[in-house]
């Protein structure tokens, strides 16, 4: 995570992320609850009028809850632009499905099983990176049970058992 701050500029603009701290919750977040990153198809177009070249990818996002039960992989396309003083805009569009699919239905699981529990894991339920690191590693220490109890009741995640 520190590395990739470290590629940002400054006073980066990340769409949908109010503050690069935000960012950094998102990604602690994301590296303590066991997010597997893919990247595909980048492309590079030189001499945006910010003076930076623009880079394009594709790729896919799977959190460990949604490996833990054989769920969907999420599509994402983000873009840069990148310049000698770093990454001074990033947006990132999720496309569908997405990560609802299979997080709704864990968290419906988990007020049946871990009601005390809820507030504590799931995404964006954070104010701290110490908040965000913690609630990944219980989300995916709950999502290892989850698996388990549908594999125990012969259910999927789609299931409602």
């Amino acid at each position: 995570v520190d590395a990739m701050l470290a590629l940002f500029a400054p006073d980066v603009s990340v769409i949908d992320r109010e503050t690069r701290e935000e960012w950094e919750q998102l990604y602690v977040w994301k590296v303590a609850e066991g997010t597997e990153l893919t990247a595909k198809n980048c492309l590079a177009r030189v001499s945006e009028p910010e003076g930076g070249v623009v880079v394009a990818c594709g790729y896919q996002q799977q959190e460990y809850l949604s490996r833990a039960v054989g769920g969907n992989v999420v599509l994402h396309s983000m873009s840069m632009i990148v310049t000698p003083d770093g990454i001074t805009r990033l947006t990132d569009e999720i496309g569908q499905p997405d990560f609802q699919v299979v997080s709704d239905p864990f968290m419906r699981w988990m007020e049946v099983h871990h009601p005390e529990d809820v507030p504590r894991v799931g995404f964006g339920v954070w104010t701290t990176v110490e908040e965000a690191r913690e609630n990944g590693l219980l989300t995916a220490q709950f999502a290892d049970e989850w698996a388990a109890y549908l594999r125990a009741n012969n259910c999927t995640y789609l299931d409602s058992c």
